[in-house]
């Protein structure tokens, strides 16, 4: 079960991820450095989305708090990784983000490394 819940942390960070991403699209970017930062802050503040991704975020924690509740942290820490595998795929499905040969490699070698860390025990 605490694998579950790891997981379903997991899954909500990328949501929160990807909304935030949505966010700026919708938004057109955002330029904090052009010295308009109240302008942009607003428009941020205004977006429903930034919202919802931030409650996406609030229930990763809570259920990563969880999760880690019986997990080492040592094990459940570096499986969080495994988002960075789902956020490049998603980033070019949903996005149309080019993603260069050498990231895929580097994004083999975390699902590696997470593979590793998960073979080294489960829930204490």
């Amino acid at each position: 079960m605490a694998f579950v819940l790891l997981f379903a942390s997991i899954f909500c960070a990328i949501c929160g991820q990807l909304l935030m991403k949505i966010t700026v699209i919708k938004l057109d970017g955002l330029d904090f450095a052009s010295g308009s930062f109240a302008k942009h802050f607003m428009k941020l503040l205004a977006s429903p989305y930034i919202y919802i991704a931030m409650c996406f975020y609030f229930m990763s924690m809570v259920i990563y708090l969880i999760a880690i509740s019986h997990l080492d942290l040592s094990m459940a820490y570096p499986m969080v990784s495994i988002s960075y595998a789902i956020i490049l795929l998603c980033s070019r499905l949903f996005f149309g983000e080019k993603v260069s040969a050498l990231r895929w490699v580097g994004v083999a070698i975390i699902i590696a490394g997470v593979f590793l860390v998960s073979q080294s025990g489960g829930p204490h």
